[in-house]
């Protein structure tokens, strides 16, 4: 009798350890499915960027450009009342880049919070508060 429970404690035991190690391979898989996610997410925002960044030098850069268009015509004998429509391009542009910029920053994500801290207690039954770095834990 004694011989029997003792299999059949032995054969939970090796089911224990099959679901164990099925858990420990879901995880893993899990894990790399996450880590492709977080790699792929990565690179899309890095082109995000590269375009965000080619696009502030455009809008920057194009008041610069009229300005030296507009000098060099009059240098060449153009009136100020024929280049008013360059002049009033660059007013445009300027006006709108600052929209962007305003818009940019008012749907700016806020940065989040920093996560409470975590009560635990310690062997010997102190009590004590963990941070969320797990860095800090305080007395009794």
């Amino acid at each position: 009798m004694l011989k029997k429970q003792y299999k059949e404690i032995i054969e939970q035991l090796d089911r224990i350890e099959n679901l164990i190690q099925t858990f420990k391979q879901q995880e893993e898989e899990h894990m790399s499915q996450l880590d492709d996610t977080i790699t792929a997410l990565v690179a899309k925002v890095t082109a995000e960027d590269t375009v965000i960044d080619s696009a502030v030098v455009l809008v920057n850069g194009i008041p610069a450009l009229i300005q030296t268009a507009v000098a060099a015509a009059i240098a060449a004998g153009a009136t100020p009342a024929q280049l008013q429509a360059f002049t009033d391009l660059g007013t445009t542009i300027d006006a709108k880049a600052g929209e962007l910029s305003t818009a940019v920053a008012a749907n700016a994500p806020a940065p989040a919070p920093a996560p409470a801290p975590v009560p635990v207690v310690g062997p010997t039954g102190a009590t004590g508060v963990v941070a969320a770095a797990g860095m800090q834990q305080g007395g009794r």
